[in-house]
């Protein structure tokens, strides 16, 4: 049994399977319960679809270099979620399109007021879901870290 979940294509399995939870409750949250994402969170949830990518790709072609490919989007999903636990806790500054608004185009001030109207401000630097007393951005940090993890077991162990 330890054999199998320490398999790179069962590994890959899971890693879809766990990216494929975290999308439907982030998606769960924004829709069911009114939790907009900032921009750094929207980021993050491409990272979990390159893993859910990775591993239908992997259901119909097995190739060893999809283990490491996965590896290196884990550790980049790991490097941002840090990054945004850092800008969310205040260590660094947030990147201004975290902190005003984004994608607004006007010609004129009309415009402009019916877009800003429209669009809710999401700040990345303040706590919007709370889980367990702890913020969901870290929740995803550790997420990605015991991903990350895993990852390395199934490395040395084939190794």
């Amino acid at each position: 049994m330890l054999q199998k979940i320490l398999s790179r294509q069962f590994f890959l399995k899971t890693i879809e399977s766990i990216a494929t939870l975290a999308l439907l409750t982030a998606f769960i949250a924004e829709y069911a319960f009114g939790i907009q994402p900032c921009p750094l969170c929207l980021y993050e949830r491409y990272v979990y679809a390159a893993l859910i990518i990775l591993g239908i790709i992997d259901s119909f072609w097995y190739h060893p270099a999809l283990f490491y490919l996965v590896l290196v989007v884990i550790l980049g999903g790991i490097g941002l979620s840090f990054y945004h636990v850092g800008v969310e806790l205040h260590w660094w500054q947030a990147p201004s399109s975290c902190v005003g608004i984004s994608g607004i185009s006007a010609g004129n001030f009309e415009d402009f007021e019916a877009q800003f109207m429209q669009k809710p401000v999401v700040r990345c630097d303040q706590i919007t879901w709370v889980i367990f007393d702890v913020s969901a951005t870290i929740w995803n940090m550790l997420l990605f870290c015991a991903m990350g993890l895993y990852a390395l077991i199934v490395k040395f162990k084939s190794c």
